[in-house]
């Protein structure tokens, strides 16, 4: 789940679910999509969303969903790589009007859901619905009427025909998936590198934040020196700033080993 896109001052924020096989992305305008399915929700850590506001809204056990580490997108991959698809192709419509993106996105959705997926082989409403959706320009055109359509199918038919479908669509796409994901596990396996930091270690932050009127070419990216209070798993960590600030969850990709000898006065 990522955080709530903002529009311009008048209008509402749009939240956006996505379900990991299917590749079928929600924009979420009313309650009641989760329905009893026990479903763990890993929810964006920005200000925008609060274990307290999503579940008053989505109706779910704050035990059950999880925060993704601040400047990691990679922690909720899935979701991520689709907003960046989404805004790429936001762009080609709103280029002279910015203020009413969000009128475009109908129609950006469904040519979304109407394109093959890399990592599926296949559309996500074909793995969604289990067949096509007739698009405008099949429907001015219109297709060769053919026998099947001649003939009239009985629902208990049509139901089980549609079952076959979706059961032989999946079963492709896990196999597809299953080639991706090893794939792009070897390649990232070719320069990952199994670190440990420890709590009360001084440790470099990787820092991209931007401020206005600073070049970020010219800036520092690593500050520091900040030390780990919490080592919270193999790869997240709990680091203070400041005597003031509070501790704040890191993933270990973004920290290094602070070798130097000058420690802060107040570490």
């Amino acid at each position: 789940m990522s955080r709530p896109q903002q529009q311009d001052e008048k209008k509402k924020h749009i939240g956006h679910i996505g379900a990991k096989r299917g590749k079928w992305d929600n924009r979420l305008y009313t309650t009641g999509l989760v329905g009893e399915n026990e479903i763990e929700f890993l929810i964006d850590s920005g200000s925008t969303i609060t274990l307290l506001s999503y579940s008053a809204y989505m109706g779910i056990p704050a035990d059950d969903k999880t925060r993704t580490t601040s400047m990691r997108p990679q922690a909720n991959g899935t979701v991520e790589r689709f907003n960046r698809t989404l805004v790429s192709m936001l762009t080609m419509y709103c280029k002279d009007d910015q203020k009413h993106w969000d009128q475009y996105l109908p129609q950006v959705m469904m040519a979304y859901r109407a394109s093959r997926h890399a990592s599926t082989g296949k559309t996500p409403n074909l793995m969604m619905l289990g067949r096509e959706v007739t698009l405008p320009m099949q429907a001015v055109i219109g297709r060769p009427i053919t026998e099947s359509d001649e003939e009239p199918c009985e629902p208990d038919v049509y139901v089980q025909e549609l079952q076959r479908k979706l059961d032989h669509v999946h079963c492709m796409a896990r196999k597809c998936l299953k080639q991706k994901t090893d794939y792009q596990k070897r390649y990232y396996d070719l320069t990952a590198k199994k670190r440990t930091l420890k709590a009360g270690q001084l440790v470099w932050v990787y820092d991209t934040l931007r401020k206005a009127g600073v070049c970020q070419k010219l800036t520092m990216r690593w500050k520091g020196p900040f030390l780990i209070t919490r080592r919270i798993d193999d790869v997240t960590y709990m680091v203070k700033k400041s005597p003031k600030q509070p501790a704040k969850v890191h993933h270990i990709d973004r920290l290094r080993k602070y070798e130097g000898l000058k420690r802060p006065a107040w570490c």
